[in-house]
Order: C-alpha cells, then structure tokens, then sequence
C-alpha cells in the first residue's frame, strides 16, 4: 500500500534546506550523496543535468524536481550549462529560516529551494535495483495531473514563507509535502504499469524504529520498547537492525543524538544542559563524555570553534562580494 510506504518507510526526518540563487557563468554541483534532493523554483528558468540523465531538465517557477538516489547533478541558467562549477554544501546548523548561497553574477537569474532530505532509512538494494528515474520533474500546469495541481502554489509567496521567523520549519515540512506528491505522481504515471514491489516487510519495521528514535531521541530509549515497537523480539529487532543498518540500535541512536546535539550547540543561548536534556541526557557530564568520544572535544570547545568557523566564512563572503563588484 502506497500510503504505508510514505508515512513509514519514505518520511521526511530531516531537511537540510538553502534558497539557491543563480547568476550567469557558474552551475551550482550538488554532489554524490545517499540521501534525496528536492528542488522547487521561485523565480527564472533552471536546468538539471544528472550523472545517468540523457536530456536536461527544465523547469519554470512552481515546478520541483526529486533526486531520490540522491546522484550527481548541476544546476544552471540555460545561458551557462557550461559554465564553471561551483560545490554546494548544505549547512547543518540549526537556523530560523535557510541560509541564501549565491552562485554566478550578483545578478540573480534564478531562485531555488534546494533540500536535501533524510529519510532515516533506504534500503541498499534501492540504490542499485532502481524504480524510478534519476530525476522526476513535476509541472503542475504542464502535466494536468490532479495530484500535481494540488500544489500549483505562487512560488513568491512559498519563497517569503521560507524567510524569518519559523521559515526553517515551513521549509522542511513544505518539501516533505513536496516528496510525497512528486512520489504518488510518479507511482501513476510510472509504476502502475510495471510489477512493481514497493513494500519490504523487514525495512519498514527498521523504518519504524528509526522514525520513533529520530522524532523522540529524548525519550530513555531501550532494546525492549524498541523491539516492541516493531512488533519483533529483542534478538530479532537486533539482528535485523545490525543487518540493515550495520550498527547495534544503542550506536545509531548515539551516532544520531551527537550529530542532533552537535546542530543545536549552534543554536544562539540555548544552555549545554538545555542540548543535554533534548538528546537524551539527563546529566551534563554523561553527554559531555558521549560528544567527546564522538567529536573528540567537550561540546563547549565545539560550539566556541564553529561560531569562530561561522565568523571566518561570514569575513571571506563579504570580501568576495567586494572582489566581484
């Protein structure tokens, strides 16, 4: 059933989101990565071009396109497909609205929000027993299909949504809107016609399991609830855990609060026991031993050494900008 696949198996966790703007001469690289990418223009014409794509792909403000294999691509204004390229990386710090990346003249031709989504948990095989194309653009106008139209937004509307107070999380939840209906399109017009099997039992009890740690990684969490979770025993949640993911569930639910409290270290004022309580840790001086094994420095050290980073990048942007005008 499609609707159990997408509300356990392809669930947006988290979105990494930034609003691209493209000048001429330059072509935004998102590279390789195991984690989907979504993008949906705000304003001009953009073009994609991906690693095992034949054609490009153009799409005007409103329409989005999904990498779900998250593969090599660029973008760039039709003016530019040869142009230079510039790597963009997602900025993992926990912010109010996504951050602006200017690639290419000052003179923006093109707006997009780009995200890069997790989704806790795709199975290995789907990376080499693929489904569905390498890109799926989605035209709401174009295309006629009711499940697009649903989403024929004004995309300067969506665009100051994104920015202030809060913009982070309508971004997020904006795109994991986005995925599920570029997915359910592309089950109508791709998968219908094909013996396809888009169900696995044993990856969707991962799934469960991963979504509960992910969306409650304050909770006290223990082998016993999260095998009753899944509906398995103990013994069997952990083999098919270490098979799946190949960690123990006590590793990856470390692995995942160091790198969410990592994120809101960064968060202005918010106090180390503040962090600690929201990952997990009802006492500081267990989370500091946990981050430190994980990042090799207490979380102090970390935070002071990535706002000095942030200060860095902040300095070398402003006098690039100098450089160019």
């Amino acid at each position: 059933m499609l609707s159990e696949v997408l509300l356990h198996e392809l669930r947006v966790v988290d979105a990494r989101s930034v609003i691209l703007e493209l000048g001429s001469q330059r072509r935004a690289l998102f590279t390789r990565a195991r984690r989907a990418v979504l993008h949906y223009v705000l304003e001009g014409v953009v073009d994609i071009t991906a690693e095992g794509m034949e054609e490009t792909i153009r799409l005007a403000p409103g329409e989005w396109a999904l990498l779900l294999y998250g593969d090599r691509h660029c973008l760039n204004l039709p003016s530019s497909r040869k142009a230079g390229e510039t790597k963009i990386v997602m900025d993992t710090r926990v912010s109010e609205a996504p951050t602006t990346i200017h690639v290419g003249s000052h003179l923006s031709g093109a707006a997009i929000l780009s995200s890069s989504l997790d989704m806790g948990y795709m199975a290995p095989a789907a990376f080499v027993n693929r489904v569905v194309p390498v890109c799926w653009a989605t035209r709401p106008a174009a295309r006629g299909s009711n499940i697009a139209a649903v989403l024929s937004l004004d995309p300067s509307r969506v665009r100051s949504a994104c920015q202030g107070i809060g913009g982070t999380a309508f971004a997020t939840n904006f795109v994991s809107l986005l995925l599920v209906q570029a997915i359910r399109e592309t089950y109508e017009q791709y998968w219908q016609s094909r013996d396809v099997e888009v169900r696995s039992p044993s990856t969707r009890r991962i799934s469960v399991a991963l979504h509960k740690m992910h969306m409650h990684l304050d909770r006290n969490w223990s082998l016993a609830e999260l095998a009753r979770e899944t509906g398995l025993s103990r013994s069997a949640f952990c083999a098919i855990f270490r098979e799946h993911i190949g960690r123990s569930p006590a590793s990856y639910l470390t692995q995942v609060r160091m790198a969410r409290a990592a994120q809101l270290l960064n968060v202005e004022g918010m106090s180390l026991h503040e962090v600690s309580r929201r990952v997990g840790y009802r006492l500081e001086s267990s989370f500091a031993r946990a981050f430190r094994q994980r990042y090799g420095s207490c979380p102090r050290s970390y935070a002071a050494k990535e706002a000095q980073q942030r200060r860095s990048r902040a300095r070398g942007s402003c006098a690039n900008e100098v450089l160019d005008n």
